[in-house]
């Protein structure tokens, strides 16, 4: 399985390579497509652990 550190070299890859075609047709270099699908995960678990951390949160109060 891909680890972060993969996917920051091929963006560094890919940063490098629009310095080298910046006078192509390349005009913006895009994160590597996994990196997105990456991110939602991650941004999900976020959210459904912040969900389970305040109803924890709530019930302490009662």
């Amino acid at each position: 399985m891909p680890t972060f550190g993969d996917f920051s070299l091929q963006w560094l890859e890919r940063e490098e390579l629009g310095e080298e075609c910046k006078s192509s047709s390349f005009s913006t270099i895009s994160p590597p497509l996994d990196l997105s699908s990456w991110s939602n995960n991650l941004l999900a678990r976020g959210e459904t652990e912040e969900e389970t951390y305040t109803q924890e949160d709530g019930n302490d109060q009662e």
